[in-house]
């Protein structure tokens, strides 16, 4: 029972703990983008909570600038009828010390009530290291 309840905390503890800590920090920035755009698919507003700086500026393809919480909160299910994935490509960061500028395309597609469309956009983000792991701190994207 003890060793049961020594597995239980030593998991807690590495849950808790940041994820991956010796992945070089290209490698995890790239992973956590994709995870931001795959939680946009599922509808998961946690994973923008968990990786967005409290002080996040984001500027969308219309002149839109948007703080964390209104982020967090536009992160719902795709509705009835729509469906869709996006993949990160080209994805290259310059690291500077505790902060990074990343540039990727997003390759959207996405079904529209049985119609197939297909997006990309072209984005720069700044991510800074924190305590907690690396928090994206801006975003800006235009369409290519």
């Amino acid at each position: 029972m003890r060793a049961t309840r020594a597995l239980a905390v030593l998991a807690v503890l590495l849950a808790a703990a940041p994820a991956r800590a010796d992945e070089p920090a290209p490698d995890a920035l790239r992973r956590q983008t994709q995870e931001l755009f795959d939680a946009i698919s599922s509808g998961s507003p946690a994973v923008w909570e968990k990786y967005l700086d409290p002080d996040v500026r984001f500027g969308d393809e219309s002149g839109t600038v948007a703080g964390k919480k209104e982020m967090v909160e536009g992160v719902r299910p795709l509705p009835a009828g729509v469906s869709g994935t996006i993949r990160v490509t080209e994805f290259d960061a310059a690291v500077h010390g505790d902060v990074a500028v990343a540039t990727y395309v997003t390759d959207e597609q996405e079904t529209f009530h049985g119609r197939a469309l297909h997006c990309r956009y072209r984005s720069v983000d700044t991510w800074r290291r924190a305590p907690s792991g690396w928090r994206s701190g801006g975003s800006s994207r235009t369409k290519t």
